[in-house]
């Protein structure tokens, strides 16, 4: 039978404490350099589910209207928490300066994100959903929440608002302010 709460933050068994370190799922995966790996932690797996569940629900039913802000700001959190960590290993790891740190972290996220954006950006434009050719500049741009409080209502692709808000997020201030802080003592 388990026990919550051992003294190191692990699970207490009749055998012995099982901390976190303790699985194989935590050890870093494999990564393009050493300062990219970052420790794998599939209890966020669920997480992840629940938040998509919301989202799903909310944008699909009536039925507990909610959920899907809750669910974005999981993932927000989620977000936050796993690019620090990326972020603060690559610091402490790289033998580089926090400034190719950061730009190594902005080309990556750029290289992941940008395509697949801009992809969704160009079919809505040759299909004008909705007027949509009129707000482009503002998906491109990754601006759309500020669109969306000007108009005062929804705009196709008018789901990138979150998008820009992690992007502006990261962008502005974040990401530098974990590479300034000093170095962790392990």
């Amino acid at each position: 039978m388990a026990e919550l709460g051992a003294p190191d933050g692990g699970v207490a068994t009749a055998d012995r404490a099982v901390t976190l370190a303790d699985s194989p799922t935590t050890r870093p995966r494999a990564a393009a350099s050493t300062a990219e790996a970052a420790p794998y932690y599939p209890q966020l797996d669920a997480l992840r589910a629940v938040a998509v569940i919301g989202v799903l629900i909310d944008h699909t039913t009536d039925w507990c209207r909610g959920m899907g802000g809750a669910g974005v700001r999981v993932f927000f959190v989620l977000s936050g928490f796993l690019i620090t960590e990326i972020l603060l290993r690559a610091r402490d790891t790289a033998h580089t300066t926090p400034g190719r740190v950061l730009w190594a972290f902005y080309v990556r996220r750029a290289l992941r994100i940008v395509p697949l954006a801009y992809a969704a950006v160009a079919v809505v434009w040759l299909l004008d959903t909705r007027g949509a050719r009129d707000f482009v500049w503002w998906y491109l741009t990754f601006t759309t929440n500020v669109l969306l409080v000007r108009e005062q209502w929804w705009v196709p692709l008018g789901h990138f608002w979150s998008l820009a808000v992690e992007e502006q997020f990261y962008l502005l201030g974040w990401a530098a302010c974990s590479l300034r802080s000093s170095p962790r003592r392990r």
